[in-house]
């Protein structure tokens, strides 16, 4: 009995420790990773197609609920594609814009035309930025994390920073899940993680992890956008543990 709460003791702790060292990680610590995973990519895991399939998939299986109206058919390989074309451009509202356009199979590629709003599992909801308004909020992120397109070591944290924002704030009706893990793997590339395109992050941040991200945004968030600045205590440790543990999985799948 004492050996097994003993052992129990030592993997929750090991766990915690493991969890604290992720949230300090820095742009060198996944570096690291990433030196590790990039040469193991074989042209044809290079080509990404079956890596965005498999996350947007996962996504739309684990996440999409009876209540869920899906406004836009995705097309993973499109937003694969022009993300391999326009990963060096500037990051802007074009970007962004494009990027949707691609993802939606040319449907989208426009702000939200009518408000939205997240319902949460305890019932209450949260009210993102209104479409009205959400051309200026979105022209404005965009101007405050312009560095993000050459950022240096020490902005790092400010990209998952950016992703809180762009998911709090909804700027599209459909795809706002997925869009923000693109995103995310884009400023990763563009901070010089070369791998990071190829990552299955939304498989984990949307998919396997809908709940546990659903409950960090909510920590960090309060009731509606722009209510109060945004909490990033426990935002950035979950969120550097899902790149984490993406790097991981495909650094396994391809040994």
């Amino acid at each position: 009995m004492i050996n097994g709460l003993i052992s129990l003791f030592s993997v929750v702790l090991s766990l915690y420790v493991m969890a604290k060292e992720i949230a300090d990680w820095t742009f060198k610590d996944f570096l690291s990773l990433d030196q590790r995973l990039h040469p193991l990519l074989g042209e044809y895991e290079k080509s990404g197609a079956h890596l965005r399939l498999l996350s947007v998939l996962t996504h739309s299986a684990l996440t999409m609920g009876p209540k869920h109206q899906v406004v836009y058919p995705t097309s993973p390989k499109q937003a694969f594609l022009f993300l391999q074309s326009h990963k060096d451009e500037p990051f802007n509202e074009d970007f962004i814009l494009g990027l949707h356009k691609a993802l939606t199979n040319g449907r989208g590629g426009a702000w939200k035309s009518r408000n939205t709003y997240f319902e949460r599992d305890d019932g209450s909801f949260y009210i993102t930025a209104s479409a009205e308004k959400t051309p200026e909020v979105m022209r404005e992120l965009c101007r405050k994390y312009a560095f993000l397109n050459a950022p240096k070591g020490e902005e790092f944290d400010e990209i998952f920073k950016f992703i809180l924002h762009f998911i709090c704030i909804h700027p599209f009706l459909d795809c706002n899940g997925r869009m923000s893990a693109l995103l995310m793997e884009t400023l990763l590339y563009k901070a010089g993680l070369r791998a990071a395109i190829y990552l299955p992050v939304d498989a984990l941040m949307n998919g396997l992890y809908e709940k546990r991200t659903c409950l960090e945004i909510r920590k960090a968030s309060g009731s509606f956008y722009g209510m109060k600045e945004l909490s990033f205590d426990s935002y950035l440790p979950y969120v550097k543990e899902i790149v984490y543990k993406s790097y991981l999985y495909l650094i396994e799948s391809m040994k």
